[in-house]
């Protein structure tokens, strides 16, 4: 369960979350039943699959974008920026 998704005066995974062992997707291939299992274990079915497959969407569009910058910057000059920015967003970290 991510942080902030459950209710606060939960006293067991089990009350508001769907507990379950990660599950690698298929490329490019929705594993349509685990969705099934998940709509069946959960309060809100249409909103928790529309929800999963909005994130599904977002991964995607996100490969799509990190291969064109490899395309046009390639995949060093990106790895050298990804490196740069964490040790950037780790160095703030550690001074707060």
């Amino acid at each position: 369960m991510a942080p902030g998704s459950g209710p606060g005066d939960a006293q067991e995974i089990y009350q508001e979350a769907c507990a379950s062992l990660a599950s690698p997707l298929q490329a490019r291939q929705t594993n349509e039943l685990l969705f099934r299992i998940i709509a069946l274990n959960v309060r809100s079915p249409e909103m928790k699959l529309g929800d999963m497959r909005a994130q599904l969407a977002a991964c995607k569009i996100g490969i799509e974008r990190v291969r064109e910058l490899v395309d046009k910057y390639s995949i060093g000059v990106l790895r050298a920026c990804m490196s740069q920015l964490l040790n950037f967003r780790n160095s703030r970290s550690a001074r707060q």
